[in-house]
């Protein structure tokens, strides 16, 4: 059935839906629902209406709303005709519970893939930091033993199985090479250490001549090694910026732990480009300017996100994607000071939740809901679209996530769909949500980011709303309340 009216009460579109739900599960068939209200033998009234709803299990109440509503053409008793919509309900339940369960698996199998791939990520690295005491050291010594700050995929795997870490290695490269770019660097492993080193790099290049006179400055006896403490003591004299990273930098540089280092030690560093974005500094202005620009370019923050910047539908936006989005859309105000913005955790990539977090919470909410519910959202949308249209207006989708119990922002959600903005989704414009990695979503801050928005929020009635229905139901129906009621045959039309 589909609900008619566009500005129905949401209170009543909450007990009738709950009500098609439980008549749905508690009656076998229409034929047996006819039977247990014992229809065949005579029109049924109010009074045996409550009586079997309740003896049948029905906790919901408002047994005079739902007769009045049944009862379309207001004559005081109901027929079997009053029930027409329930084989809908009912075959609307079977293909729910049947793409649930083709789903279960599937959905299974993904949520415990990034589960496990982002759990056997942290494991790998606590691995590293008790064997060698800090990962770039692990880099260096165990990972990529010639200093190179690329790894290949093959690399990467032929050193895991060296050192013995019984991890799924196929997963933890799936989390190690976040922007899935087949190659594995040490900012992807260790991101707030690479941006230490990449300070120091700088800091050498800017005081320094050279890494030769560098390592002359810190070798102060010129007996060609140097101590932690003549490297700390270097530092300081010198002016580095971050006193605090002696020690990792040291720790770093001495990858063999022999408690000093040579020269060709350090040298390392000179052969290294790193990545721009870990020498800049976050630029506000320059991100609000970008926002500014995609809104004027796109109309919405999502239709953005998914044409110019998560082109692969993961929900993870790298450094490249984002630089090559930069470049697309023409902007070039200080990009990796505004990726820094927009990456404030030095993650090393960025989801919809920087750019939109309403947006974002929006899709997070409808996709678990719909993982919960379908199995998936591909099969919500097989679910939603009954008839077979292969596509969903903003009525028809609406109408859908009320009656079978989805309670966020659906407008909202609708137009994070609809990018094309022709007010029709089809299963092209939603199944991308089914590839989202939403291990790392907050669930909380996702409820936070939609609590504002006017729809309901809980499955339950609060006590007034009864007493307010229960009044209302008990009024004598005119023609004007009765349209605006609770009806098959009016606002609710199967």
């Amino acid at each position: 059935g589909k609900l008619g009216r566009k500005g129905i009460d949401l209170v009543q579109c909450l007990v009738w839906q709950q009500f098609r739900h439980w008549a749905a599960e508690t009656y076998r068939s229409l034929e047996d629902l006819i039977q247990r209200f014992d229809l065949k033998a005579a029109p049924l009234q109010l009074d045996r209406f409550t009586q079997v709803l309740v003896g049948d299990g029905w906790k919901g109440g408002f047994e005079p709303l739902l007769f009045s509503s049944l009862d379309t053409k207001n004559q005081g008793r109901l027929t079997g005709r009053s029930f027409s919509w329930f084989q809908v309900e009912k075959f609307r339940c079977r293909i729910k519970e049947e793409s649930s369960q083709l789903m279960d698996k599937e959905e299974e199998k993904r949520s415990l893939d990034w589960n496990v791939a982002n759990d056997s990520f942290t494991q790998f690295k606590q691995f590293l930091l008790a064997k060698y005491g800090g990962l770039v050291r692990a880099w260096r010594c165990a990972l990529s033993p010639d200093d190179s700050f690329v790894l290949q995929k093959h690399q990467f795997f032929k050193a895991v199985m060296k050192l013995g870490c019984q991890v799924n290695v196929q997963l933890l490269w799936r989390a190690l090479d976040s922007d899935d770019s087949g190659e594995a660097t040490l900012d992807e492993l260790a991101p707030a250490d690479a941006e230490l080193f990449a300070m120091f790099r700088k800091w050498i290049v800017d005081t320094f001549n050279s890494f030769d006179d560098a390592f002359l400055a810190f070798d102060k006896i010129r007996n060609n090694l140097v101590t932690q403490q003549e490297f700390t003591n270097a530092l300081h004299a010198h002016g580095f910026p971050k006193p605090t990273g002696a020690l990792p930098l040291f720790h770093g540089i001495d990858y063999q732990g022999r408690g000093q280092f040579l020269r060709e030690d350090l040298f390392f560093l000179e052969k290294w480009r790193p990545l721009p974005i870990l020498l800049a500094k976050p630029n506000c202005e320059a991100a609000n300017e970008l926002r500014t620009l995609l809104l004027k370019r796109f109309g919405s923050f999502l239709k953005a996100w998914r044409r110019v910047m998560d082109k692969d539908s993961s929900n993870h936006v790298s450094w490249a994607e984002f630089e090559h989005a930069c470049k697309r859309l023409h902007f070039t105000n200080d990009v990796p000071g505004a990726w820094r913005a927009f990456d404030d955790d030095l993650s090393g990539s960025i989801s919809l939740h920087e750019l939109d977090p309403v947006s974002n919470a929006a899709l997070i909410s409808f996709r678990r809901w719909a993982d919960k519910e379908f199995g998936g959202v591909r099969s919500a949308f097989r679910v939603f679209d009954a008839e077979g249209t292969k596509e969903l207006l903003m009525n028809d989708f609406r109408q859908c996530c009320r009656i079978f119990g989805f309670r966020g922002h659906v407008r909202t959600l609708f137009r994070a769909f609809d990018i094309d903005g022709n007010g029709c989704l089809n299963l092209e414009e939603v199944k991308f949500l089914d590839q989202w990695d939403c291990s790392g979503e907050d669930h909380e801050e996702a409820r936070r980011c939609t609590a504002h928005f006017p729809e309901i929020h809980t499955d339950r009635l609060s006590a007034n709303d009864r007493q307010s229905w229960n009044h209302r139901s008990e009024t004598p129906r005119t023609e004007g309340n009765r349209r605006s009621g609770l009806a098959t045959g009016g606002s609710l039309k199967e």
